[in-house]
């Protein structure tokens, strides 16, 4: 009984200490173990959830269903077995955690509990989701600079006068069609000319 005792404060101060989130369920989903970390992630104590199936107040009801068939995966022995969902904490504020998860069996080969390890990589989503955001906006500006740019070539090259633009160095940059017929040279002649 000794030895069991330490083997089990030995395991607890494992899981406690460790930067990751842990959740023990039994084969009904309900909470055996839920370290220091998912306390922290959650905001619940142990106590809170102890005995309490985790997809009642953990998930987000549109995840609640693809979490169930996950977890009937892992009862029929699919592991190791990885997936990504979002955990509600108590105070309603959503934390998107990656999972691994394994299972431990009987001797028999049934399945007695699943084990998920996770990690809490809400503020990686968050940095990739405005990273994607600015791509985007960065795209949609470029294109929208293309579209000016194209209109403006089409004003200066159907303007009824000749125009020309020079740049900081008085070099030619534009040289439309009327300059041409009114001076005689071509826009390739005249492009980079002092």
């Amino acid at each position: 009984e000794d030895a069991l005792r330490r083997e089990r404060d030995l395991i607890t101060a494992v899981l406690d200490t460790s930067g990751g989130l842990v959740v023990v369920l039994d084969r009904q989903g309900r909470i055996v173990r839920f370290n220091r970390a998912c306390e922290r992630v959650t905001g619940y104590r142990f106590e809170e959830v102890q005995g309490r199936p985790f997809w009642d107040f953990l998930l987000t009801p549109e995840e609640v269903q693809p979490v169930k068939e996950v977890f009937s995966q892992l009862q029929a022995d699919q592991v190791p077995n990885t997936f990504e969902n979002y955990w509600l904490a108590k105070d309603g504020s959503r934390r998107w955690i990656a999972w691994s998860n394994t299972v431990l069996a009987f001797e028999s080969g049934s399945v007695e509990y699943i084990v998920g390890t996770g990690i809490d990589i809400t503020e990686r989503r968050r940095a990739e989701e405005a990273l994607q955001a600015a791509l985007s906006e960065s795209q949609r500006l470029a294109e929208s600079l293309e579209a000016s740019e194209t209109r403006f070539r089409s004003v200066v090259e159907t303007a009824s006068a000749a125009i020309v633009v020079a740049d900081s160095r008085g070099r030619i940059t534009i040289w439309n069609r009327m300059a041409e017929r009114i001076f005689g040279y071509s826009a390739e002649e005249m492009t980079g000319a002092p």
